[in-house]
């Protein structure tokens, strides 16, 4: 799977269980959707350190 395949599963697992949270009433539609942007900026920013990093640390290891 790739990396956007991957992210927008998330989305949309996001999206389910957001939509549970207001159809139980535990906050409202608005609210569903700046949750979810935020959930998904805060994973492609680790997922981008994350895959930077491990670039670097096999970059580190061919040098020695």
């Amino acid at each position: 799977m790739t990396q956007e395949q991957i992210l927008g599963f998330i989305r949309h697992a996001l999206s389910l269980l957001g939509g549970i949270g207001v159809t139980k009433g535990f906050f409202d539609e608005e609210t569903l959707f700046e949750l979810v942007g935020a959930a998904m900026t805060l994973i492609a920013f680790g997922w981008s350190y994350l895959s930077k990093k491990k670039e670097k640390d096999v970059l580190d290891v061919e040098e020695k």
